[in-house]
């Protein structure tokens, strides 16, 4: 009895130094380095790259190109296995390595055309332009190469390796993003088939050229007496919670950098930063 325990107890262990090494080895291995120093040979002068509470990278670099260079590494480090998804969905190159459970998504991605439109725009590019991304696409292929046997889990499982990035693959999953959130294109290809055959009225009738959201869920706030100042439609309606006096009401407003109340427009995020990227980089440089 006790040689059956002993052996067992060895069998046990074994078994758990086992899954512990294969959980080192394709788990934790392949997650990225948080700390120390890493060359990229493209860099032009040193870059930090400081990870918050959240894990979220915050690259400070001297130049726009070195960013892009260090965003590209660090996209890689903790997004590679997603890139080169996306990569392959708008490219129509999913079955490759999913089989023919996504051949349907080929055949659409493939049909829309986006990863040649891709290549024919990546080979126009303004020169600025194609630096920044030949920079991004020069961080991710410098992490695979580093990285090639310690590669996310999915590749492991899947059983490939990625292709090297390109400049146009970026542009290919920017083509992604819009297919996937603008979800208008079957309602207007179904509109022009109805056009096509039973002429415009009919087609106005059956489909809205203006989207729900064009319309004021209350009422027009520019037209005046139009019903959405009024806080209850039953006077006698036992509610108090939307008859609060004018002076408890406590408004918002949008305002600028500057002070000054922006009445039309909300700021654009990009371009109020701008020029704090351009201050930060002048003084770095």
């Amino acid at each position: 009895m006790r040689t059956f325990v002993r052996i067992s107890s060895w069998i046990l262990g074994f078994l758990v130094i086992l899954a512990g090494a294969v959980a080192w080895w394709f788990i934790y291995r392949p997650l990225p380095q948080l700390d120390g120093s890493i060359s990229l040979p493209g860099l032009q002068h040193e870059v930090t790259v400081d990870r918050d509470g959240w894990g979220v990278p915050h690259i400070r670099a001297a130049s726009v190109e070195d960013a892009a260079e260090a965003q590209g590494y660090v996209m890689a480090q903790d997004r590679l296995w997603q890139l080169d998804l996306l990569r392959r969905v708008a490219r129509g190159q999913l079955s490759e390595i999913l089989g023919t459970r996504t051949l349907q998504i080929d055949k659409d991605f493939r049909t829309l055309g986006l990863g040649r439109v891709a290549d024919r725009e990546a080979a126009t590019l303004e020169p600025e332009a194609r630096k920044m991304l030949e920079a991004y696409a020069r961080g991710v292929n410098e992490f695979i190469a580093q990285h090639k046997s310690s590669l996310p889990l999915e590749f492991s499982l899947l059983g490939y390796k990625p292709q090297p990035w390109k400049p146009a693959d970026t542009l290919a999953i920017s083509g992604y993003m819009y297919r996937t959130l603008a979800d208008t294109r079957e309602r207007e290809i179904n509109r022009a088939k109805v056009t096509a055959r039973g002429g415009a009225d009919r087609a106005k009738d059956l489909f809205s050229v203006e989207s729900p959201l064009d319309h004021f869920v209350v009422g027009d706030p520019n037209v005046p007496n139009d019903g959405s100042q009024r806080t209850a439609t039953d006077p006698d309606e036992d509610d108090d919670d939307d008859d609060m006096q004018p002076d408890t009401v406590f408004k918002a407003d949008l305002v600028k950098p500057c002070g000054h109340a922006s009445k039309n427009s909300a700021p654009d995020i990009t371009t109020e930063l701008a020029q704090s990227v351009v201050e930060f980089l002048e003084a770095s440089s």
